[in-house]
């Protein structure tokens, strides 16, 4: 079920996406603004062992995808990262993004 409520905008912009099914896209708009992210879904092991469903969130944070090629600085990737952990997390979903955000934004410009 598509989810864009109050509440999903994060004050710089807000998401949209159903996250049913094994993958999808979320879109992230900012007018003019957007940025596709395609997510599928993934097992997560936890710490004792057993297993959950996760989304795994694949997309080039440094470029919008609208308009085309226009650069997302560094400071924003973090910012949109964050906020899309946010998200899916009020959607009730684990994510992938944890790791990358702990590691920083030296490694997402590695990526």
């Amino acid at each position: 079920m598509p989810s864009n409520s109050p509440g999903d905008d994060i004050g710089i912009g807000g998401f949209s996406g159903d996250l049913t099914g094994r993958a999808g896209h979320i879109i992230y708009q900012e007018p003019p603004r957007e940025l596709t992210i395609y997510w599928e879904m993934m097992v997560l092991k936890n710490q004792d062992g057993s297993q959950t469903f996760g989304v795994s969130v694949t997309c080039d944070f440094q470029y919008w995808s609208n308009p085309k090629g226009e650069r997302i600085s560094e400071e924003r990737q973090l910012v949109l990262l964050r906020a899309l952990r946010d998200w899916l997390h009020v959607q009730g979903k684990r994510s992938s993004i944890d790791r990358v955000l702990s590691a920083g934004v030296r490694e997402i410009d590695r990526s």
